[in-house]
């Protein structure tokens, strides 16, 4: 009877080893060594869970049990399909989303809304539709991936996975899990698409002068009373528009100073910055550590060497300056000539056109 029970036992030792070595070599072959192991398997386990707590519906693949993905990665949770154009990588777009961490934690947002909800809306803030564009390098992979092949009026809710949160152009998502990029995370997108740009120069002269249409002709007005019918374009993407008979450009000699009070706009009329303490009220911009004065300008061979206080300027604000010799003027511009696909705070978005308003001043004693 003793001899039995050792056997039993030695076989069942012999069993056990025999599985364990299963189970490694299993383990072996299902990970890739790299840098997002960890990573990678939790999202798969949060992929196959339940969410419904946090409002998020995913639609699964029935024989991986895991979503389908698109481009090099992302997963696509779910997808109300559209039947506008179609994007593609080549193409600016207009969207709107919204940005989650997988614990349901909205991380930003494009929506008024959303920032109502949350208890975080700023009337001065922009809220609104998106510009981005699509190609390879210029905005992150995930977010390019995740719109390509959405066509307009559709919403896709993706995840995109920590490593292809980055604006490295791989082919692959082996080469994306290859690099590190410790500072971005796993984050879930609900993106609406808006509009495909095929045309993105026209597109944004058409936006400046639908504003002109709009805003600016039979409402403006010049100091002799008469209003604003129409403004040529001095360059493309660059119009102004000389609000007082004394506004011509004058080549004044290099480091000559001159001193001008000025407001920027966003083209829905926020004012984003402003020299005048009344106009700094008016649009809720108001801040008392600013000391509400003019300026100084510092004059050059070029009005891309133009200085406000030994500060570079945009171009579009230094092209408003150097069309004036006194007076005051206003200059509009396409995002090339402001912050062109960066944002700027939470007041100016990417690819924003922009106004400023420009008043010569005399110099204080």
């Amino acid at each position: 009877m003793n001899i039995r029970i050792e056997e039993y036992m030695n076989k069942r030792i012999i069993i056990a080893a025999t599985m364990a070595a299963l189970i490694l070599g299993g383990c072996a072959k299902d990970i890739d060594a790299g840098i997002y192991d960890d990573e990678s398997r939790y999202l798969k386990a949060w992929l196959k869970a339940d969410h419904s707590d946090l409002g998020i519906e995913i639609v699964r693949n029935s024989e991986t049990g895991l979503p389908d993905t698109l481009g090099r990665g992302v997963y696509l949770l779910s997808e109300t399909k559209g039947s506008g154009k179609r994007a593609s990588s080549a193409n600016y777009v207009n969207i709107h989303f919204t940005e989650r961490q997988l614990s349901g934690t909205i991380n930003s947002y494009s929506e008024a809304s959303i920032a109502k909800q949350m208890g975080t809306y700023d009337k001065t803030y922009y809220y609104g539709k998106h510009t981005t564009c699509l190609t390879a390098g210029i905005t992150t992979t995930g977010l390019a991936d995740a719109v390509i092949g959405m066509q307009e009026g559709g919403t896709r809710t993706v995840l995109v996975p920590q490593w292809l949160n980055s604006s490295n152009n791989f082919s692959t998502e082996a080469e994306y899990l290859e690099t590190s990029n410790a500072e971005a995370s796993s984050v879930i997108y609900i993106i609406s698409l808006e509009k495909v740009i095929e045309d993105f120069d026209q597109y944004r002269i058409d936006e400046i002068e639908t504003f002109l249409k709009d805003k600016v002709y039979g409402q403006m007005k010049y100091d002799d009373g008469s209003y604003v019918t129409s403004v040529d374009s001095i360059g493309k993407g660059f119009y102004f528009i000389p609000i007082t008979d004394t506004t011509g450009h004058v080549q004044f000699p290099s480091d000559t100073t001159i001193s001008i009070n000025y407001t920027g706009y966003r083209l829905d009329g926020q004012a984003f910055d402003t020299t005048v303490e009344k106009t700094a009220i008016d649009n809720y911009i108001s801040n008392s550590d600013n000391s509400y004065k003019p300026k100084t300008i510092t004059w050059a061979e070029s009005f891309g060497e133009l200085t406000m206080e030994s500060s570079s300027l945009i171009a579009g604000f230094s092209k408003t300056v150097w069309q004036m010799n006194k007076g005051r003027g206003i200059g509009i511009f396409w995002s090339t000539l402001g912050y062109g696909s960066s944002a700027s705070g939470s007041r100016i978005p990417a690819y924003a056109p922009l106004m400023f308003e420009v008043e010569f001043v005399e110099e204080e004693e």
